[in-house]
């Protein structure tokens, strides 16, 4: 089974990765992006950092499962060949992976109100301009009824040991689920 974490900016899709990943040992997809490190992040870890030029000839070679490009910067997934994993993608991505790999694919989405995503991205050191940026694209990429054909499992809770509580939930017993469940 291959399981989407998607959400918007600020929403804590990324912290619940890694904490699925670290407490259920799933495997991963490698992620490449465009878009400059942030502090405290290391290439190869929370994403493959590469120029412009290098992503889109990865590409042309066919080595990418998808890609979007978001905010000025491309972001895409590397297609080791692997079939099932935990991968945090956007719509596009969430949509490509969908007419890839059919029913194996169980998209995650996780909530949060977007007062609490500014002061989540803004205190990760996000410039405001950047910050109001992705807000603003959010709005757009992430109205429900864009999304809702995607969604497998809509998470709406605020701290994050609940959030993984559900996702580690659903992710075990693949049923649909709804906060409040």
């Amino acid at each position: 089974m291959i399981f989407i974490l998607m959400g918007p900016s600020g929403s804590g899709k990324t912290s619940i990765f890694f904490r699925m990943v670290d407490e259920l040992k799933l495997p991963t997809f490698r992620n490449v992006t465009t878009r400059p490190m942030r502090p405290g992040e290391v290439n190869g870890r929370e994403y493959i950092f590469v120029t412009h030029e290098e992503f889109m000839e990865m590409w042309d070679k066919g080595q990418l499962i998808e890609y979007v490009e978001y905010n000025g910067n491309y972001y895409g997934v590397k297609d080791d060949g692997q079939k099932e994993g935990i991968i945090v993608v956007e719509p596009t991505g969430a949509r490509q992976f969908k007419e890839k790999f059919g029913d194996k694919v169980k998209v995650i989405y996780i909530d949060c109100p977007e007062g609490i995503r500014k002061d989540r991205m803004i205190s990760r050191g996000d410039s405001i301009a950047n910050v109001e940026s992705r807000l603003k694209k959010d709005r757009k990429h992430f109205t429900f009824h864009s999304i809702a054909s995607l969604i497998d499992c809509y998470i709406d809770e605020l701290d994050l040991q609940k959030q993984c509580a559900k996702v580690k939930a659903y992710i075990r017993s693949e049923k649909p689920c709804r906060t409040g469940e």
